[in-house]
């Protein structure tokens, strides 16, 4: 399933480390190879990081590796990645090895481009020794190494890993800032205390930094105890960037998504944190942080640890509570997030935690009485989303007419709004026939629903443009289709007539669209439809199965029909047959590789009886 594409926050400006040719080797009379380094930034970098190093913002420098070590650790990050190895000693020995190499270079390691991805590995893989140990080697450099491109993401590492034994070693208030001795007991909590006092002389400048915000946000969960990435619903400020590599290890997942509870000494140092913060800020200072690409990411989770203690000292310093009619400034300042990339982003993390109270007041006298002028706002389906949160289901029935009576057409925009409303009523189950008519009613001159929500005449007609996996248009309708197929039982079976109602050569170039086919698979997946339906959706694929089946977008169709075909012994017989038949092609191809193991077809060829009796799916 496509996810939403949110042009917000700080990924909408230029990629780092765009240096022109002739600048590129100019420093430091160094081979172009050495700087060619630069050019395989990793993925978590490319994905956060989005500012060149200044000379407000230097980076650390401890010098370079030189070509064997920069092909050792090449080769170390390949092999970790891959872990190929037999046994849990021989990773050990291979990590102490790679240790040996980093002993007395560490801080050389971590600040490059190369040997920081291998130095991240070492921390996520060592054990509770030796996390103490790497750790003790950067000590005295925490502030230094925060703002630098690389080892920033070394210490946002060092920091997660230290959640699993913090929940393990500290029970309730057993540490305290004031017991050595409680230190020495607790040192991976003594860890965390040392590192935030080694950056309190400097927080206001790495909080601000281009990469130092990424290590303040995760010491902030740390010490707050919250989980890095939510498993449901807005996680603004909080997926940072060494959540992709964390996930690729088992051992540390829990880490990611489960809370723990942090001991007494942690709160006491959160509370300083949010105090140093937020003094002497004026409103008009804390909102030019909240729309700051840099400072906004910080400010939220500020709101979201502030609404965890029932507490809402930055909410009101921003938007000072009142009774009353809003003022002029208030009112322009709360447009202004609405038409801002970054902006929007936060005034959707503000609705999510602010109160009840709060919420109605904004409800009834800003965006009611300005809907006309708001629903073309660039930010305005989020902050629908965030209002019927928190909305009861009369306000969300209201809200919601009110809103489709805004929808004239399925442009662009009425689309995304329209998603907005699908995913708010699904809650209560409302409006259903009332949205089912608007969207009948804006796109009456195409009797096929299908086709009129994706804006498209004919699967065949979909411009090249339309056929990346970029194409923001057309993959938000798809998202809007595919709120309506989990929210309306009516609509979905609307829709469900639509794509039955397509040519067969066009439902195969529906199926091999790399965006429409996750529609196709929803329509595929959707549980309790009647046989005859069923029996409609399979009729034009069957006989197309090893072809799409070796394409991303038509293997997901093949993989949901393992599922419709439950039941219609018939048809997955003929889909298994004629997957066999085509067997060699599948097995090289990497998507036909997939549709062989999930289709259980290794048993099919060898016991046919057994594959038969056994439930799809298992």
């Amino acid at each position: 399933m496509p996810k939403e594409q949110k042009k917000r926050g700080r990924r909408h400006k230029k990629a780092p480390y765009h240096y022109e040719e002739s600048e590129k080797y100019a420093s430091r009379n160094q081979e172009p190879e050495v700087y060619d380094q630069i050019e395989n930034l990793d993925e978590q970098a490319q994905d956060e990081n989005e500012h060149e190093p200044t000379q407000e913002h230097p980076q650390a420098f401890y010098g370079m590796l030189d070509e064997t070590q920069l092909e050792y650790f090449k080769q170390a990050v390949t092999v970790l990645d891959a872990d190929a190895f037999s046994t849990s000693e021989e990773k050990q020995m291979f990590l102490s090895a790679l240790k040996a190499e980093c002993l007395g270079i560490e801080l050389k390691v971590m600040t490059d481009p190369t040997g920081s991805k291998a130095f991240e590995q070492l921390l996520l893989f060592s054990s509770s020794e030796q996390l103490l140990e790497l750790s003790s080697t950067m000590a005295s450099r925490i502030a230094e190494l925060c703002t630098q491109r690389f080892s920033s993401h070394c210490l946002e590492t060092l920091l997660n890993c230290s959640r699993r034994y913090i929940a393990d070693e500290v029970a309730g208030d057993s540490f305290t800032l004031s017991e050595p001795a409680s230190a020495k007991n607790n040192p991976f909590a003594s860890l965390v205390v040392d590192f935030y006092q080694n950056i309190k002389p400097e927080m206001y400048r790495i909080a601000s930094h281009p990469f130092g915000s990424h290590v303040f946000r995760t010491l902030l969960l740390v010490l707050s105890g919250m989980p890095l990435i939510q498993s449901s619903g807005t996680s603004s400020g909080k997926s940072l960037s060494t959540k992709k590599r964390l996930a690729r290890s088992d051992a540390y997942s829990s880490i990611l998504t489960n809370a723990y509870q942090p001991p007494a000494a942690f709160k006491q140092i959160i509370d300083e944190v949010l105090t140093s913060m937020e003094s002497g800020l004026s409103t008009e200072e804390a909102r030019a942080l909240a729309t700051e690409p840099i400072s906004s990411p910080v400010v939220q989770l500020i709101l979201d640890i502030e609404a965890s203690q029932k507490q809402y000292f930055m909410l009101d310093l921003i938007l000072p509570p009142r009774k009353g009619e809003m003022d002029f400034i208030t009112t322009s300042y709360l447009e202004s997030l609405l038409s801002n990339q970054v902006g929007s982003h936060f005034l959707e993390k503000f609705l999510l935690v602010c109160t009840q109270s709060r919420i109605d007041y904004l409800y009834s006298k800003f965006f009611e009485p300005r809907l006309k002028i708001l629903k073309n706002a660039h930010g305005f389906s989020f902050a629908v989303k965030a209002l019927m949160q928190k909305a009861s289901k009369l306000q969300v029935s209201k809200y919601c007419r009110l809103l489709l009576d805004q929808v004239g057409d399925l442009t662009l925009p009425n689309v995304i709004l329209l998603n907005a409303i699908t995913i708010a009523i699904s809650r209560f189950a409302l409006l259903e026939e009332d949205i089912l008519t608007k969207i009948k009613t804006v796109s009456e001159e195409n009797r096929n629903i299908l086709l009129a929500l994706l804006g498209i005449s004919d699967p065949e007609s979909i411009t090249e443009s339309q056929r990346s996996k970029l194409h923001d248009s057309l993959k938000q309708r798809c998202l809007l289709i595919e709120s309506l197929l989990s929210s309306s039982s009516r609509i979905a079976s609307e829709i469900t007539s639509g794509f039955i109602a397509l040519p067969e050569q066009s439902k195969i170039k529906f199926l091999e669209n790399p965006v429409l086919s996750h529609v196709a698979e929803s329509i595929l997946r959707q549980k309790g439809m009647e046989v005859v339906v069923r029996r409609k959706l399979l009729n034009d694929i069957v006989g197309h199965m090893s072809e799409l089946a070796c394409t991303p977008g038509g293997s997901r169709a093949v993989d949901a029909c393992n599922s419709i075909s439950a039941g219609l012994n018939h048809y997955r017989e003929r889909i298994a047959k004629e997957l066999l038949a085509d067997r060699e092609t599948l097995i090289r191809n990497p998507y036909g590789k997939k549709v062989w193991f999930n289709w259980h077809m290794d048993i099919f060829a060898r016991t046919p009886a057994k594959w038969k009796i056994m439930t799809p799916g298992e």
